[in-house]
């Protein structure tokens, strides 16, 4: 994934990704992301209940968590977690949202490790 000038896209998810035939990322939607002044992260949607699910990285849930407007995080880090989680889920087609407690504002390290699991098991070790 490539930093523009400094600017994150702040909404990765499965409905923001296009992959090609060779399943390689070929544009992120950036019509609905926090780089185009006035449109929301993922982070603020939460926040302001536009959306119930968001592929947030820890960082951000601790910020949900202590409802700040502003959370202190590296957009980068969070945008490379969120790409992480989409192609968890694409890898495993389930949705990922079972790997996130957005009641207690928690990943679930156990149900990633269970996917991680599973993918070891349906592919050989240089796909995973």
């Amino acid at each position: 994934m490539q930093s523009v000038k400094g600017v994150a896209h702040g909404d990765i998810s499965p409905q923001t990704v296009y992959l090609d035939s060779g399943v390689i990322p070929q544009r992120w939607l950036i019509g609905d992301s926090s780089c185009i002044g006035g449109s929301m992260s993922g982070y603020m949607k939460m926040l302001s209940g536009k959306t119930d699910c968001a592929y947030l990285s820890p960082k951000e849930l601790d910020g949900l968590k202590d409802q700040k407007y502003s959370c202190e995080h590296n957009a980068h880090k969070s945008d490379t977690f969120a790409v992480g989680m989409v192609l968890l889920q694409a890898s495993t087609l389930k949705c990922s949202r079972s790997c996130y407690d957005f009641d207690f504002f928690k990943v679930s390290n156990e149900e990633i490790e269970n996917r991680l699991g599973e993918l070891r098991q349906r592919y050989t070790p240089p796909y995973i």
